[in-house]
């Protein structure tokens, strides 16, 4: 099914308008994979976490979490990349978002560290969510950054990243809380910022994560199933574009981004109709592994 949650009124009533530069309050200090000194002093190759990390293995081997796809990083087995597909009837439908996991000495006791790769180290900075900075960083409380029902040693891998992809939704400007009050009223701020998701989310986990992968060392069990999730939601790609198309053209400042947005929905159907003819002749192979 495709995304085209576009309503009517907003057509010709969308204008450019000044940005909220207001900043989130209540952040906690970053937490980072590739940056935990305490947990490279703790030594990667504890017994502990060697077992952990087979069980974790195993885990979403047996019990896989729906669009969820792990690989334990070759380097260290203490860590993952993990590719989410975005859920349907959202903005973030059909996307490729990756993730960096490192597991740390005292898991589960505690959270996993998490970097959201896809808006931070793959070449673009964009700010997908309230919850994805273009730091890496994510702010859910799970993982012990944000205010609320915090990690609990009962939790695993699979049922984290469960949690994150729940957070993938329409509306999603209504995580932030200063725009929680906006929620189901149809507001401009949460269309156009919606609209922005859909944007990037065709242009730089899409296009350009399907023609980047090698630069940044995606596995390439990763990029078959971006490849297969590429043809199941083509059709809500290109629709996407035709819908959106429209705006093409215009200005507009979105809150929580700070450049200002200009859409092109025409050059993003150009390059994915291209990458569709470009990965035809291996969509027998990936269908029929």
């Amino acid at each position: 099914m495709a995304y085209n949650s576009m309503p009517a009124a907003f057509t010709h009533a969308l204008l450019p308008h000044q940005q909220d530069n207001n900043m989130p309050a209540g952040i906690s200090p970053r937490i980072c994979p590739f940056q935990s000194p305490d947990w490279d002093d703790a030594g990667r190759g504890h017994a502990a976490g060697r077992l952990r990390s087979r069980k974790e293995i195993k885990t979403v081997a047996d019990c896989p979490a729906p669009d969820v796809y792990f690989v334990n990083d070759e380097n260290n087995m203490l860590c993952f990349k993990v590719l989410l597909i975005g859920p349907e009837n959202t903005p973030y439908e059909g996307g490729f978002f990756h993730f960096y996991v490192r597991l740390g000495p005292n898991y589960p006791v505690e959270p996993p560290r998490v970097c959201f790769m896809s808006g931070y180290r793959f070449g673009h900075l964009v700010r997908f969510s309230p919850n994805f900075y273009r730091n890496g960083h994510i702010c859910i409380s799970i993982l012990n950054t944000w205010p609320g029902e915090p990690w609990n040693p009962d939790m695993d891998l699979r049922s984290l990243f469960l949690g994150i992809r729940s957070r993938m939704t329409n509306e999603a400007l209504c995580r932030e809380p200063r725009f929680e009050v906006f929620e189901g009223r149809g507001t401009r701020e949460v269309w156009l910022y919606d609209m922005y998701i859909r944007h990037e989310t065709l242009r730089v986990t899409v296009v350009h994560g399907l023609r980047t992968w090698q630069k940044y060392d995606i596995p390439a069990k990763l990029v078959r199933h971006m490849v297969a999730n590429f043809f199941e939601h083509y059709v809500s790609y290109v629709s996407s574009c035709h819908t959106y198309k429209v705006f093409d053209g215009s200005a507009y400042q979105v809150p929580l981004v700070p450049e200002v947005f200009k859409p092109n929905f025409t050059n993003i159907l150009k390059d994915i109709i291209k990458l569709h003819q470009e990965l035809l002749p291996f969509k027998d192979r990936i269908f029929g592994s």
